[in-house]
């Protein structure tokens, strides 16, 4: 089985364009989470998502994951995951190493980010509101967004990523 790397963090800090391009940087395999939600119409009642929904998204790509890490594709989740029940399903269901990064931005950068997508803008009590939801816990390793470019935190999560590879190997040995 191949480790799956899980990109979480608010709206706007950057989870989708950094998860699409370390999956391909890892020759691996890119899913939305939240796109999912979208999709599969579980996103919002009355302002919030509970945590019900995030999990029946996530079990409606699970048997399209398993068959990507069965083969050794590495796999590459991204979204706001509010809940460690989420991750929880996740490191539960797969096997594998998860790698989890937590992106983090100050709410006016992730406003601002925003504000520069082509598609899919939100307005800013929505930015708010997950921005708040989305820092009541952190999980994994801490990436902040805040200066950096793109390649800097693809190249910082890459190396993270190499470097918990190494240190596992060498311990095997």
């Amino acid at each position: 089985m191949t480790n799956f790397i899980i990109i979480r963090g608010p709206a706007g800090v950057g989870k989708t364009t950094i998860a699409k391009a370390v999956a391909q940087q890892l020759n691996g395999v890119h899913f939305n989470v939240d796109q999912v939600l979208r999709e599969t119409k579980l996103e919002i009642k009355n302002g919030d998502i509970p945590v019900g929904n995030f999990l029946k998204a996530q079990a409606v790509i699970m048997p399209k994951v398993k068959e990507y890490l069965e083969q050794g594709k590495p796999v590459v989740f991204d979204g706001n995951f509010y809940y460690q029940e989420q991750i929880d399903q996740l490191v539960r269901e797969l096997q594998g190493r998860p790698y989890i990064f937590t992106l983090k931005a100050s709410l006016e950068t992730c406003w601002q980010r925003n504000l520069a997508r082509k598609k899919d803008k939100m307005d800013r009590i929505s930015i708010e509101a997950m921005h708040r939801i989305n820092t009541t816990f952190e999980a994994g390793k801490i990436v902040d967004t805040e200066g950096k470019s793109e390649e800097e935190v693809i190249k910082e999560i890459i190396s993270a990523i190499m470097n918990e590879s190494n240190r596992i190997t060498k311990r095997m040995e």
